[in-house]
């Protein structure tokens, strides 16, 4: 019997132990690397170094004529029963570079319909996002309620983030009922003070 044979056998699983540890070591750290990398998530648009990540959207359905007691007439701003305000909360936020932001270029796109409906207002007004940061805000769309499927879109990207489907307006929704009160005729107008 060769007296290296229990030595070499003993090296060799040595350098075997060692290989194996230096492949785990290597895996473990492509791991980390893999897991350090931002992901696209299922509800986020990036527009060049700013994302756009969803985190809620809600429907507030518009107030009818019966709701203000006939008084819709001026009021600005004013959303009928027959459409909804389409509410989406957003978290912005860019990696190591900075960026500009609009949230006003986003779109909304109503299945069904080839009109894109650009935001009526929002919490949200363009501005630059240092590297690092974030900010939150909302951002709303007037939308009619007649039951389509809802999702954000960015115009020239090919993804959509389905958000909800808007409810059916009642019917009737959105017409004024007639004006039944009283008015005065032509000759029984006041024209000034009266004397005694």
């Amino acid at each position: 019997m060769d007296p290296t044979k229990p030595i070499r056998l003993r090296a060799g699983r040595t350098v075997l132990v060692a290989v194996l540890m230096l492949l785990a070591t290597l895996l473990g750290g492509w791991r980390v690397v893999a897991m350090a990398q931002p992901r696209p998530e299922a509800a986020t648009f990036t527009v060049d170094v700013v994302s756009y990540r969803v985190t809620r959207a809600e429907a507030v359905s518009g107030l009818s004529d019966q709701d203000l007691s006939g008084m819709a007439h001026g009021i600005q701003g004013l959303v009928s029963d027959d459409k909804a305000i389409i509410r989406v909360s957003l978290v912005l936020s860019t990696g190591s570079a900075s960026g500009t932001y609009d949230p006003g270029a986003l779109r909304l796109s109503i299945a069904g319909e080839p009109a894109l409906v650009a935001p009526v207002g929002g919490s949200l007004p363009p501005g630059q996002l240092r590297a690092g940061a974030q900010i939150e805000g909302a951002i709303a769309f007037e939308v009619p309620r007649h039951g389509g499927a809802l999702s954000l879109v960015v115009p020239g990207q090919s993804r959509q983030i389905p958000l909800l489907t808007v409810d059916e307006a009642p019917a009737g929704a959105g017409q004024h009922p007639p004006d039944t009160s009283p008015s005065l005729a032509p000759d029984d107008e006041p024209t000034g003070p009266t004397q005694p």
